[in-house]
């Protein structure tokens, strides 16, 4: 795949992202096993650049956008039904925990190059208010349990 964006709009698009150190470590090591590898350093920069782009591709992929419909957006989508306020309350308890499996099995069943953005996605919404906000958090502690007690101490 070659570099569709200059080099300019991809950094800067990866920095608006916050993605940049990430992407540029990412870059780094590639340039770096390429270079291993036997191929040139002009040869090695432009494949690393390519392949940059392409782990951290300008629209994320169909997988990345439905798991983050699935998480994100269904939040804001909760409507209760008429009762009283324990019906409404159990009503949510059983819609967030619903999003929350189906976002959890969306993103285990995502290719696993893809993970990295959805895990971005989720921290990029962490600073939603609630309920939003709180079910985000408590996904990202689900996908990335390594680091569950940082996650759940937020």
């Amino acid at each position: 795949m070659a570099v569709t964006e200059s080099k300019i709009e991809l950094t800067d698009r990866l920095r608006r992202q916050g993605l940049w150190g990430e992407a540029s470590k990412y870059k780094d090591e590639v340039k770096d096993r390429l270079r291993t590898e036997g191929h040139s350093r002009k040869e090695a920069g432009e494949l690393a650049w390519a392949e940059m782009q392409k782990r951290y591709p300008a629209k994320d992929p169909p997988e990345v956008r439905d798991f983050y419909t699935a998480l994100a957006d269904g939040a804001y989508e909760l409507t209760t039904p008429r009762g009283d306020a324990a019906e409404k309350s159990e009503f949510t308890e059983v819609w967030f925990a619903l999003r929350i499996l189906e976002a959890i099995g969306r993103y285990e069943a995502m290719p696993s190059e893809q993970r990295h953005l959805a895990r971005h996605k989720i921290r990029q919404t962490l600073d939603d208010e609630p309920p939003r906000g709180g079910l985000v958090a408590l996904t990202l502690a689900l996908v990335e349990r390594e680091d569950f007690r940082t996650t759940a101490e937020r």
